[in-house]
């Protein structure tokens, strides 16, 4: 009888815990990001000071890395323009930008608010030259952004490659400098740097995307995590946070099952 009372207050004491993990499951896995995150960060403190530095030849441009050569990548032509009164959301619903969404198997240009097959395009500085399907010819000037999701065997690669001012030396320069970091993706842009940690888990849906934040205007930080629930400042100008702007990138061709590239 004892045994069977020893075994009954285990077995409900398992049960216990169980169902507390159960229900408390989102903020241990939280908890357990948040630590991560600093502890990275700590333990590669002085890689990460250097990170502006590292990443200044890489303007405007925003790339993560997956498996395979995979890729996602973006760069606009807003980059060259220097009238920072720009209405982006104004020119998007009125159709004024030229977005080329581009993958292995798919190259659409969305503009005037019409979708056109892409059969090649061109890039000078700000502007970029289109030829669709039915011959026509776009010339665009800084009113482009491109969207590319795919590897290194697209034929539309290596303009890509030309868009983001990089070549295949330079990808791996980024690379190595991500891995360093733990990190497996960046977005650069004049106010900011941010750095990619973790991507969501395919076998835990709990875990979402964790960032690096590392500003070079300290006036933006507070403009910038109005709307951010979860972040915490790790140095002088450098920030961790919650970044649910990330796509699911793992459920897109490729996944991140390595978050160091």
């Amino acid at each position: 009888m004892k045994r069977f009372y020893k075994y009954s207050i285990s077995f409900i004491s398992i049960a216990i815990v169980w169902m507390g993990y159960n229900v408390f499951k989102s903020e241990i896995i939280e908890l357990k990001e948040q630590y991560l995150i600093k502890h990275n960060y700590f333990r590669n403190e002085e890689v990460f000071k250097r990170t502006i530095d590292d990443f200044k030849n890489y303007q405007n441009i925003s790339i993560d890395f997956g498996e395979g050569g995979y890729m996602n990548a973006s760069t606009s032509g807003f980059r060259y323009l220097k009238n920072d009164s720009i209405n982006f959301r104004e020119l998007y619903e009125h159709g004024e930008i030229g977005q080329l969404s581009l993958t292995d198997s798919t190259e659409l240009l969305d503009y005037q608010n019409n979708e056109q097959q892409i059969v090649s395009f061109r890039i000078n500085k700000s502007k970029i030259e289109i030829k669709l399907e039915s011959n026509t010819v776009l010339n665009i000037d800084s009113y482009w952004v491109i969207d590319y999701k795919g590897n290194s065997k697209s034929d539309l690669f290596p303009e890509l490659m030309n868009s983001l001012g990089l070549s295949d030396f330079k990808i791996e320069e980024i690379k190595k400098q991500l891995r360093q970091r733990n990190c497996f993706g960046f977005t650069n842009s004049s106010s900011k740097l941010i750095l990619h940690f973790r991507s969501q888990q395919k076998t835990n849906p709990f875990v979402s995307s964790y960032s690096y934040c590392l500003f070079k205007d300290k006036e933006l930080v507070d403009d910038f995590f109005d709307e951010i629930y979860y972040f915490g400042q790790l140095d002088d100008n450098s920030y961790w946070f919650f970044n649910d702007a990330i796509p699911i990138i793992d459920l897109l061709p490729g996944g991140y099952k390595n978050r160091d590239i």
